[in-house]
């Protein structure tokens, strides 16, 4: 597992290489399981950078979608006899003794055996087995022992990848639109996981960059981390090269980043590529690149054509910040985005004894894609009031939260919300000749603001606020000072924020 074992092989002759693909999906699923999403689609995505770039002629490489067990066996016995290289790929359900296809299942035992009797001087296979879930499914064995495949006949060489340990689950990603193992391999295929940058991505580069990126990629998922595992029996002498990404193509250089690759078409995910340096490449046509950051996604189309090289970073032309994109709530968009909120303004008169006075606020907004939560502190100016014998100086301290629902505009964000406060209300008489009094008190009320789009990593806005106080009134002309009243007046607000977001 540490990336340093060798991988060895002999072949008669490059020109005599005839390399063979068959590549399974399976969507469907036995009874008790539930159907997959990406399977299908994961096993036309390898079978695609293989053909574009592993030397794989395209009528050597079978797509099977939904197969019987019978016809997985049927395409072996008749396409995969003689071939050099045999490559073998599975994607969809599977238990720790077979692969459960809808409707029928292959064990191990039987398709090891099928490998086998085929011949081919070096045989690699590519399991990414399923099983359920929702925005992250759980594919994989059950816990118990692992499915693995018995050494090759004398003289034939065999490789074994799985997308986890025995002891895992796997996971496939809607937001990715695919499972993350095949999505990694893809990419490093395409030219990432060439880190010698000698043109070749040979099996130990891929399996090492593979490893990582699924490890690092499933580290957050609710079903756990994931481990790439590998098993391997091959003789001679030389590294046994997967693909050719300096083949025919467009060349995509990135920086410094996160970056998405899809295809403009179909919006499927081409590459996720996460290291600076990395080249990949894409065949001819139109591609959105999406780059993320700490605080923005840039994103933009990209015409790759065959033979030219190009940085990711010139077609990014546009910048929209996380919480637009989260607000948006489309599958392949950040999920949360937080921001800080300093605001100052102004607190119309509640009565006489609190009159107007300046108001300022902090606060923290949670963006989720349907409403925002923002909890705060505020505080008044100390203002002054009169009666005939003393003067007092009043204050308001507030905690509250608010509830908020924005749409955003071209240049413009429109946000309306609900808010609730709980009030502290102090009273101090100026020369200490009456003790302080101190009420507790509610307020309830509405929001409107005009948001201006993010610069860089802030943002301003404008509020109008509407809140209906209701607190207890004492009277200092009253006697005794104890009598007093419950009231509910409407106040208005107005402040400028400033935040900063991320």
């Amino acid at each position: 597992m540490n990336g340093a074992f060798a991988i060895t092989w002999l072949l008669a002759a490059a020109s005599a290489d005839p390399r063979v693909g068959i590549f399974v999906g399976s969507n469907g699923a036995p009874a008790g399981l539930t159907p997959l999403q990406h399977a299908e689609a994961d096993a036309a995505r390898l079978r695609r950078v293989f053909v574009e770039l592993g030397g794989l002629p395209p009528e050597n490489a079978h797509l099977l979608e939904a197969p019987t067990a019978d016809q997985i066996l049927q395409v072996i016995k008749e396409r995969g006899s003689g071939a050099q290289l045999l490559v073998f790929y599975y994607s969809g359900h599977a238990d720790q003794r077979a692969l459960l296809l809808e409707g029928s299942e292959l064990s191990f035992a039987e398709l090891d055996r099928a490998l086998a009797e085929a011949g081919a001087q070096v045989s690699l296979h590519l399991v990414d087995a399923c099983r359920s879930g929702a925005l992250t499914r759980r594919k994989g064995a059950r816990l118990g022992e692992p499915f693995h495949f018995e050494a090759a006949p004398k003289g034939e060489g065999k490789v074994v990848i799985t997308s986890s340990a025995e002891w895992e689950d796997s996971h496939e990603s809607d937001r990715l639109g695919g499972s993350f193992f095949t999505l990694h391999l893809a990419t490093g295929l395409r030219g990432a996981a060439d880190g010698d940058r000698d043109g070749r991505v040979t099996l130990a580069e891929a399996y090492g960059y593979v490893y990582g990126r699924t490890v690092e990629s499933t580290l957050a998922s609710s079903g756990g981390s994931q481990h790439p595992t590998f098993a391997y029996d091959l003789s001679g002498q030389g590294d046994l090269v997967l693909t050719w990404p300096s083949g025919p193509g467009g060349v995509l250089t990135f920086g410094e980043g996160e970056y998405l690759v899809l295809e403009a078409a179909t919006q499927r995910v081409a590459a996720e590529i996460n290291t600076p340096g990395s080249r990949i490449t894409l065949p001819p046509g139109e591609y959105r690149i999406l780059k993320r950051t700490r605080t923005e996604v840039w994103s933009g189309r990209a015409r790759i054509g065959a033979g030219a090289s190009w940085l990711a970073d010139q077609f990014l032309t546009e910048r929209e910040a996380h919480a637009r994109l989260v607000r948006k709530g489309g599958p392949k968009d950040p999920e949360l985005a937080q921001g800080l909120r300093a605001q100052i303004g102004w607190r119309g008169p509640i009565d006489a004894s609190l009159g107007a006075a300046p108001i300022f606020r902090l606060g923290y907004e949670l963006v989720l894609p349907w409403l925002s939560l923002s909890p705060y502190l505020s505080a008044t100016w100390p203002q002054t009031f009169e009666t005939p014998r003393l003067v007092y100086r009043t204050q308001e301290l507030g905690l509250g939260v608010l509830a908020s629902r924005a749409l955003d505009f071209e240049w413009l964000t429109v946000r309306g919300g609900l808010l609730v406060e709980g009030l502290r209300l102090a009273q101090v008489e100026a020369e200490d000749r009456e003790p302080s009094r101190t009420t507790w008190g509610a307020a309830f009320g509405a929001q409107l603001a005009l948001e201006s789009p993010p610069f860089g990593d802030f943002g301003a806005a404008v509020l109008g606020e509407v809140a209906f106080y209701l607190f207890r009134r004492s009277n200092a002309e009253l006697e005794p000072i104890e009598a007093s009243s419950l009231v509910s007046e409407p106040n208005l607000r107005l402040l400028l924020a400033l935040g900063y977001n991320w």
